[in-house]
């Protein structure tokens, strides 16, 4: 047989010849690219909100914990007392510090717009309050608010209630024996409203899987949908590569390099984003500090990784069928193609 008739082998270019060839088709096709990229980053960015928001909102439980609680104190302190507005409220200290939603429920007050509050007791008093002496403490004051879990004698009690406004003082803490001329601001709750309490967060927990459960499948169709369309539409130019002499293999592996580097590209803005928004969101009720601090940072890695390998995997497994299918098309009946 002649040297002329042997059909020699076709040459495999090498991975970087194929990554050249990729980063080139990208930057000539920017505005496709970055509509298939805009697609996984899209998908990325509603599983990794989601992720995200839930991390925030398990960081955060406390913290709501202590401002409803320092709500409801408040509300039981004013259906007492009425509207504290221009008004003098005393505070009386037992313990040498306050506890976190006593020291909350003093700013809250004075955050009515009281006239003054006067502060006695261990407990160091506030730049905004007045300290005064036990006897003139409960002078013309529409609130008195004793302070820790301290016990206060009967005399005490009768020299603070002696000139004030209300009959009555108001503890932050439950005494285990009250008093008749004090009310308790702390409920204690009662067993069916703990009952509630777990059914709610059983509740909280199915909607939460269900929710990620949804953005999965949101994100792989979002994902899915953009491979295929940057893939399909190429039929012309996968006749074209195959007329000029590229194997298969070849084209195969051109949009699994491809399809790699879109969909990590898309999948890192993903994870900015979805990271970014529902920080952004919750910052502005509780700020930025409190919600990066609630944040579990080694769960978050975690997260990321996951939607990490998510968003590279669902775009590689995207476009190995329509990629697959394009190998095999002949290479007139790619060029006829009008997709």
């Amino acid at each position: 047989m002649s040297q002329q008739n042997v059909i020699q082998d076709q040459v495999n270019l090498p991975l970087p010849v194929v990554l050249e060839i990729v980063l080139q088709g990208l930057r000539i096709r920017l505005g496709r690219s970055m509509v298939t990229i805009a697609g996984v980053a899209l998908g990325i960015t509603f599983l990794m909100s989601m992720l995200v928001g839930q991390l925030i909102r398990q960081g955060l439980q406390a913290e709501t914990a202590l401002r409803n609680e320092t709500t409801r104190m408040l509300n039981v302190l004013q259906s007492d007392t009425g509207p504290l507005r221009d008004k003098v409220v005393a505070v009386y200290a037992t313990a040498a510090t306050l506890e976190e939603n006593e020291r909350r429920l003093i700013e809250a007050v004075r955050e009515l717009g009281v006239k003054t509050i006067r502060w006695q007791g261990p407990a160091a008093a506030p730049a905004y309050a007045q300290t005064a002496a036990v006897e003139s403490l409960g002078d013309d004051a529409t609130a008195i608010i004793i302070t820790g879990g301290g016990a206060v004698d009967e005399r005490t009690l009768d020299t603070l209630l002696a000139k004030a406004r209300q009959p009555v003082a108001a503890r932050t803490k439950l005494l285990a024996q009250p008093t008749p001329r004090t009310i308790a601001l702390g409920i204690e709750p009662r067993p069916e409203d703990v009952a509630r309490a777990a059914a709610d967060a059983r509740r909280d927990r199915a909607r939460s899987i269900w929710i990620i459960v949804i953005s999965l499948l949101v994100t792989t169709i979002g994902i899915c949908n953009a491979m295929l369309l940057s893939v399909t539409e190429r039929f012309r130019e996968i006749g074209t590569m195959k007329c000029l002499g590229a194997l298969s293999s070849f084209i195969r592996r051109l949009f699994v390099v491809e399809s790699l580097i879109v969909g990590a590209i898309g999948t890192v803005l993903g994870i900015i984003l979805g990271t970014l928004v529902p920080i952004a969101v919750d910052a502005s009720s509780y700020g930025l500090g409190m919600v990066l601090g609630g944040i579990r940072w080694p769960q978050f890695l975690l997260y990321a990784a996951i939607a990490f390998a998510a968003g590279v995997t669902l775009s590689t497994l995207a476009a190995l069928y329509p990629a697959r299918i394009a190998s095999r098309m002949v290479p007139a009946a790619a060029l006829r193609s009008t997709i």
